[in-house]
């Protein structure tokens, strides 16, 4: 699209071009009107504002969508064309703090999305640890350290303030100097910090050298500093030793303009709560006070105008009226004086309590059953809808969130916790939706009767039943030297085997099945053994 600028500049070479032919031919030509119109829509004042055009209104070209220069719309006479957004309001760390402290609000809105991020936490998956033993060390070193409650406490300082960072101790290691995840030992992490941003700064020193800041495009953390220092300390931190959480992301310019931080959560949301919250009050006062007394007092204009002290004169007896039916129940007045009462309009706040609500719903992204933690009205409304769009939000905000500092965080942590980092280490965030028992075990047979079917047909072999029952954890008493002994009974057995000559004693003979191993060599638990001979020139029967 070309902007006014290119277009008064094609105007202005146009009208020059034009000039240049009359002055050539030497006739006395005129430039036309048309032309001397068109680049006049195209020139910009000082002030950059397009002038006046004759038969067009000012700023013709300024604005977009339809427009009708007799009826006004889309031109200034229009109403809707002088609204724009201005500045938005951007309160201080004060004013965050005193609404997350006294407003329920405001702090379930902050609190919410980190809690349900954190709620199950996650899962891990290592392939060359059957037992368990290296996840149990994950497991107890992630609870030493309050990883978990850490991350937690990053999110919730991330969506309050606009950002938050995370600082590693490593033992025996300069925090100054950039961090090799390889050179951590086995218990070397030994404590994590988690501080908001305005607890931490870069020193401005620091701010006019040439590699104040991250410019490796190809690093997530580019534009941020490379060093940060903790206020009242002198102690400098690389960038590769912290982990920063962020907030609501904010245009480049005014990124920058923030102190490369990104903005708070509240910050477009606080404005909805501060209209419901103020209705609230405004409903609460009109309950307490139930009814509103107007006091007729005769020869008041006069009072006021003849009288220097009239206003004072008449904002004592309103004074004493109103101390003497506060104190006494009574009310005390002249007899020419007139008293009325008004009662207080109650009726209507209720639907305006939940226009308030839906909008800051909508504002926070948080369901209102989720937010107010209410049954969803309606016969046939469950909610479920909501909970599960909710729920896949969640989900999201743990993958563009969480998981890539958790991933920096575990190349510290795997290898504190286990001596190492396992090349198959993996892990995923455990799901929120819940189901119910009954729900639960009508999923369960639906898997059963497919499993049966498949068997039945050939489709599936039992040990692989049993391996997908074990990975999904459906018996807690299921262990992977199950899944073993059930996968040896298809063993392939060595080349060559034959029947034993002869008929044994009880008139059976072994003969070697394929792909099925005699009773002798079959393994053995407790007193149970699973014979697998059969009866001599009888087709072979699988156990």
């Amino acid at each position: 699209m070309r902007t006014n600028h290119e277009h008064s500049r094609q105007a202005e070479a146009a009208h020059s071009t034009t000039a240049a032919t009359t002055q050539t031919t030497g006739a006395a030509q005129e430039v036309s009107p048309f032309l001397d119109r068109v680049k006049q829509l195209f020139v910009k004042d000082d002030a950059g504002c397009l002038p006046a055009v004759p038969g067009y209104p000012s700023g013709f070209y300024s604005g977009g969508g339809p427009m009708n220069t007799y009826t006004g719309m889309g031109t200034p006479r229009d109403q809707n064309a002088q609204g724009f957004y201005g500045f938005p309001r951007i309160f201080s760390k004060w004013e965050l703090e005193n609404a997350y402290r006294s407003s329920w609000v405001a702090k379930r809105i902050v609190n919410l999305p980190p809690n349900d991020m954190t709620r199950e936490w996650r899962t891990y998956f290592i392939d060359d640890d059957p037992e368990g033993a290296d996840v149990d060390q994950i497991e107890e070193a992630e609870k030493d350290l309050q990883v978990k409650k850490r991350c937690n406490t990053a999110l919730k300082w991330a969506r309050l303030y606009g950002g938050s960072l995370m600082f590693m101790g490593i033992k025996n290691q300069d925090p100054a100097e950039p961090l090799d995840p390889t050179s951590v030992g086995k218990d070397d992490l030994e404590w994590l910090l988690v501080l908001d941003r305005w607890h931490v700064n870069a020193n401005q020193w620091q701010l006019e050298q040439k590699d104040a800041f991250i410019y490796d495009v190809a690093n997530p953390l580019f534009g941020t500093p490379q060093y940060y220092y903790i206020l009242g300390s002198s102690q400098q931190w690389h960038a590769s030793r912290v982990i920063r959480f962020d907030g609501e992301e904010l245009p480049m310019d005014v990124w920058q303009a923030n102190a490369r931080w990104n903005d708070s959560t509240l910050n477009h949301v606080l404005q909805s709560v501060l209209g419901l919250e103020s209705a609230q009050r405004a409903c609460l006062l009109a309950m307490q006070q139930g009814s509103l007394d107007v006091v007729s007092l005769p020869g008041m204009r006069q009072m006021i105008g003849m009288n220097a002290n009239g206003m004072e004169q008449i904002y004592n007896r309103v004074r004493v009226f109103s101390d003497l039916k506060s104190v006494y129940r009574v009310a005390v007045k002249d007899a020419d004086e007139k008293i009325d009462r008004i009662a207080a309009a109650l009726g209507g706040y209720d639907t305006l309590f939940e226009k308030y609500q839906d909008e800051m719903c909508g504002a926070a992204e948080i369901p209102h059953t989720v937010l107010y933690g209410q049954s969803p009205a309606g016969l046939s409304s469950t909610g479920d809808f909501d909970t599960r769009q909710y729920y896949d939000s969640i989900s999201t905000k743990q993958e563009n969130d969480l998981r890539p500092q958790l991933d920096y965080l575990d190349q510290v942590l795997i290898r504190s916790a286990l001596g190492n980092y396992p090349d198959n280490y993996s892990y995923d965030f455990k799901s929120l939706w819940q189901i119910d028992e009954d729900a639960q075990s009508q999923i369960e047979l639906r898997k059963a009767q497919r499993d049966h079917i498949y068997m039945t047909d050939g489709a599936l072999e039992p040990e692989m039943v049993t391996k997908q029952l074990f990975e999904d954890q459906t018996y807690s008493t299921l262990t992977q030297d199950d899944v073993d002994l059930i996968e040896s009974f298809n063993e392939p057995m060595d080349a060559g085997t034959s029947a034993t000559a002869g008929p044994s004693a009880g008139g059976t003979e072994e003969v070697a099945l394929p792909g099925v191993l005699p009773s002798k060599a079959l393994p053995q638990r407790g007193k149970q053994t699973i014979p697998v001979s059969v009866k001599t020139g009888t087709a072979p029967v699988a156990p």
